[in-house]
């Protein structure tokens, strides 16, 4: 019973997003580990996607879907164990090394994150005026992955922060 927008309700009814991801975590606190290797294809990372996402009663989370034609979910977060699904490295260790400029409870402008031998950082705008039934809409973000390389791939995003009842 997700209520925070018909938009998420018509995207899981559609069918659009395949499969169940799921992650657990602590606290939430920097230095956190969330939720084992898996090889990572950056050319395949923004069009990796992933499954609806359940909410308990009373949790919120933080969904990202890539900015292009068919939006796919590339980011979720749960604001109140802080596990976070990925779908391009979808049973590795996630590890929040920062999270900085609080929008409200739960909810962060610039994290950053270690998969495996990846870093992410997650960065979100939040407009003003754009709140929803239990959340506010993300009006742009990106999430940039790096590999130890130094190679980068960046993927923009928008999406939605809203709480089940």
């Amino acid at each position: 019973n997700i209520v925070m927008t018909s938009a998420i309700r018509s995207i899981v009814i559609c069918g659009a997003l395949a499969g169940a991801l799921a992650a657990c975590g602590t606290s939430g606190r920097s230095g956190d580990t969330l939720s084992s290797p898996i090889p990572f294809d950056p050319a395949r990372a923004s069009d990796s996607r992933l499954g609806p996402q359940n909410l308990a009663p009373g949790q919120c989370g933080l969904f990202l879907w890539g900015k292009s034609a068919s939006r796919p979910l590339q980011f979720f977060q749960n604001s109140k164990t802080q596990a976070v699904n990925v779908p391009f490295k979808p049973d590795a260790t996630v590890t929040r090394l920062s999270a900085e400029n609080a929008v409200m409870d739960g909810l962060f402008a610039r994290q950053s994150f270690r998969i495996g031998d990846l870093q992410m950082e997650v960065t979100i705008e939040v407009s003003e005026g754009r709140n929803v039934l239990q959340g506010v809409a993300i009006s742009g973000g990106t999430i940039e992955l790096t590999e130890p390389s130094g190679r980068a791939t960046l993927i923009p995003v928008v999406g939605l922060f809203g709480c089940s009842n």
